[in-house]
């Protein structure tokens, strides 16, 4: 029997050393070349290692691994692990970057964390023994902070923070997927390739469909995308959705974008309806 399945209707939330800068000396570039700025070591930032030993802290996030036995803590920037009943803390995220607010996947392996080592306050994951450091969001003016995991350890919530006419500015809550970016173009690219979003242009160039349309294709489902903006801006006419053409409905240049999300739903029904029709046809009455 053939079966259908509907793709999408995208009506588009201890004791540490640390180093210590005390002379940003930045040597002059030659001619016009600039010096690429980088967190971790900026070009002439003279370093002091200084020495501390301390029992407590102030202004600390903490939190406790599912199983109970460990506890990551920051201080000063820098992450810690350490067994819940107590001894001497394992330092998992160091150096000049400022990194904060570690929180435990819901298996324990991963931990999430505020850091600004990509140039502004975003969300990363790293393995629980601080390896395999991966930054989840790339927000350059509207920084991020205070993750949390979904239950099944697939997104991540984050607060985004932005201004406007308050003095404090405001704040929304934002969903991403643990393998991308934001949630545009690298969430919906990881959603349907299982991957991360540097991948993204490699893909682009090939112009390689995800897995997971061709097979449900070839196993005879119906797939049709309808969308109230265009998928040709992020690319996913030519990434995501390249392989379902004609079966992408996104365009509607009479439309202003209020009608388009009524608009999408009627046609959304109207193909339905005849899907259905073809299927079961209304048996005739004698």
């Amino acid at each position: 029997m053939r079966r259908s399945k509907f793709i999408g209707s995208f009506l588009f939330a201890g004791c540490a050393v640390l180093p210590f800068a005390i002379a940003p000396a930045i040597a002059a570039s030659s001619g016009d070349e600039k010096l690429k700025w980088d967190v971790s070591a900026p070009p002439g930032m003279k370093v002091h290692q200084v020495t501390i030993d301390v029992t407590e802290g102030s202004w600390m996030n903490l939190d406790v691994s599912p199983d109970g036995k460990t506890i990551a803590f920051d201080l000063l920037g820098d992450i810690y692990t350490m067994s819940i009943s107590g001894g001497i803390p394992k330092r998992i995220a160091e150096g000049l970057p400022y990194e904060t607010q570690p929180r435990f996947s819901p298996d324990g392996k991963r931990i999430a964390f505020t850091s600004d080592r990509g140039g502004g306050d975003n969300i990363w994951i790293m393995n629980a023994d601080g390896s395999d450091k991966r930054q989840v969001t790339k927000e350059d003016f509207r920084l991020l902070n205070q993750p949390s995991w979904s239950p099944d350890g697939r997104f991540i919530v984050a607060k985004k923070h932005f201004t406007t006419g308050r003095s404090l500015g405001t704040g929304e809550v934002w969903l991403y997927h643990v393998s991308g970016g934001n949630a545009t173009r690298y969430g919906i690219f990881s959603l349907f390739y299982g991957l991360h979003g540097s991948y993204w242009m490699p893909v682009l160039d090939e112009n390689a469909p995800p897995v997971l349309l061709t097979t449900l294709a070839a196993q005879g489902y119906d797939l049709h995308a309808f969308s109230g903006p265009s998928l040709s801006s992020p690319e996913f006419r030519s990434t995501v959705f390249v392989a379902m053409e004609p079966q992408v409905d996104d365009s509607y240049p009479q439309k202003a974008k209020w009608e388009r999300d009524e608009y999408l739903v009627q046609r959304f029904q109207a193909w339905n309806g005849a899907r259905r029709a073809s299927r079961w046809p209304t048996p005739a009455r004698g």
